[in-house]
């Protein structure tokens, strides 16, 4: 799975600021008045509207990748993607059904998906995959 989604950045030239559009998400703009700051406003704009999205379970445009001057990788937060896994390995199943599998209040487990408190440990991870029959994979990649 992709951990990225990509934006145009490109510098106007009659007021020198940085626009920022996002080819699979229109309704995303931000800018900045540098390069680095229309990138890291990129970020925050994504993962905040990505937070959004995810609560009220709106599907999500598979990742892809996009070429040409002024495209950027824009990383997805690590608790964002967490927060989606866990989602989509839960399926259909209620969070109080896998709570109570995994042995831990309900609240606990809402904790998990939620893309702003996700913040598990990699053996409560491990804790939770394993009771859907799965397992684990860390890996660690080059930045885009």
């Amino acid at each position: 799975m992709m951990s990225c989604y990509w934006a145009k950045i490109k510098k106007n030239a009659a007021d020198g600021c940085f626009y920022v559009g996002f080819p699979q998400f229109p309704d995303i703009h931000t800018d900045g008045m540098t390069l680095y700051e229309a990138k890291k406003n990129t970020g925050e704009a994504l993962n905040g509207v990505m937070s959004v999205v995810i609560d009220i379970e709106k599907p999500l445009p598979t990742p892809r990748q996009f070429t040409g001057p002024g495209m950027y990788a824009i990383e997805i937060e690590p608790q964002i993607l967490t927060a989606m896994a866990l989602r989509r390995l839960r399926g259909r199943a209620s969070q109080k059904h896998v709570a109570s599998k995994l042995n831990i209040s309900y609240q606990a487990y809402q904790k998990l998906e939620n893309p702003r408190t996700s913040n598990p440990t990699v053996k409560t991870l491990s804790k939770v995959v394993h009771a859907f029959g799965k397992r684990i994979e860390i890996g660690m990649v080059e930045a885009v």
